[in-house]
């Protein structure tokens, strides 16, 4: 059975979306192991800066880290990343599931987004290593999709969200559709 983990900086505050979370994760029982890791958003002491916020988003990256499974395939759901319909989303989960993955781990920034190095885990960690901050493009999207058009294995798991509610809602309406 596939295990599937969300790593989320951040805690789902409103009503709905915790009971919605609930009974996915209920009802989901049957076709996975979730596992749902609420992390505290970090602290930014004094007047934000930018400094300070990526003081702040290196703290969380260490935390994330820390709690990812051994062996896990890890997709970072960041705000710039790539939309994906429920069906793209499906067809990702069960290449994994062919491949013979049998665990995932979804990662969701807090407020203020990722640290580069969370985002860098995984497949596009060998990109990194041979361009290092070298690569072309202004945004992370950007860079995926030319690492893509370049022939590089890119995961496909990458959606534009706004919140964390919204995240986790959609990857649990994704895993049950």
């Amino acid at each position: 059975m596939l295990g599937i983990k969300i790593i989320c900086v951040g805690k789902l505050k409103e009503k709905f979306y915790t009971e919605a979370s609930a009974e996915y994760k209920k009802r989901l029982g049957a076709y996975c192991k979730l596992e749902i890791d609420e992390l505290p958003e970090e602290k930014r002491s004094g007047i934000p800066s930018e400094s300070g916020t990526e003081a702040a988003l290196l703290r969380e990256a260490e935390l994330i880290k820390s709690r990812i499974p051994s062996g896990s395939k890890i997709i970072a759901l960041c705000i710039e990343g790539k939309k994906y319909s429920s069906e793209g989303l499906a067809s990702i989960l069960e290449s994994c599931a062919v491949s013979g993955a049998s665990k995932l781990c979804f990662i969701i920034g807090g407020s203020y987004g990722m640290s580069e190095e969370v985002k860098r885990r995984g497949l596009i960690t060998y990109l990194y290593y041979m361009l290092g901050d070298n690569l072309p493009g202004k945004t992370h999207s950007e860079r995926m999709d030319m690492a893509r058009a370049w022939g590089f294995p890119v995961s496909d798991a990458v959606r534009v969200c706004r919140s964390v509610d919204e995240v986790i809602f959609a990857a649990l309406h994704v895993l049950f559709a």
